[in-house]
């Protein structure tokens, strides 16, 4: 059974990076200045899209597949828009967010409380890292824990 839980979620967490360097392996990440950063785009252990534009505050959006204790399954967004990371030079980074959802927005599940984290690293051409994202109602919980590869495109 899947239910949904509304818009796209509670667009909350993510994570980033930037390259640099030439595809040894060993380049550090250097944030880019400006408006629009290196884009990388990848997926997550549950085969859901990633996409990251590494600036040194990145903006960066991933979906997850939540299960739910009563059964049910949906997805969820969650993005590092409006608060954005901090890309560090050695290309790591770490960004969470919690609080509280309105009944409207989860429709048939009311108000709830979620928490959402991010952790990885963008050397050069290549990232990867993990997240986490929970979310509880009055009558269920609902969860989800990944880990993500992207690739320097776009």
């Amino acid at each position: 059974m899947q239910k949904r839980l509304g818009p796209p979620l509670v667009v909350i967490t993510l994570l980033a990076g930037c390259g640099g360097g030439g595809g040894d392996g060993l380049s550090t990440t250097t944030p880019v200045s400006g408006p629009k950063g290196l884009l990388y785009t990848g997926t997550t252990s549950q085969d859901q899209p990633v996409r990251i534009e590494a600036t040194e505050k990145m903006l960066a959006s991933i979906k997850l597949q939540l299960s739910c204790k009563d059964g049910s399954t949906s997805r969820v967004t969650l993005s590092t828009s409006p608060t954005r990371p901090t890309l560090y030079p050695d290309g790591s980074f770490y960004y969470s967010e919690a609080g509280r959802t309105r009944p409207r927005e989860f429709p048939g599940f009311g108000s709830g409380r979620y928490r959402g984290a991010m952790q990885g690293s963008i050397v050069g051409p290549k990232g990867t890292g993990h997240a986490a994202f929970r979310i509880t109602f009055k009558e269920t919980n609902c969860r989800a824990a990944v880990r993500w590869d992207v690739k320097r495109g776009g």
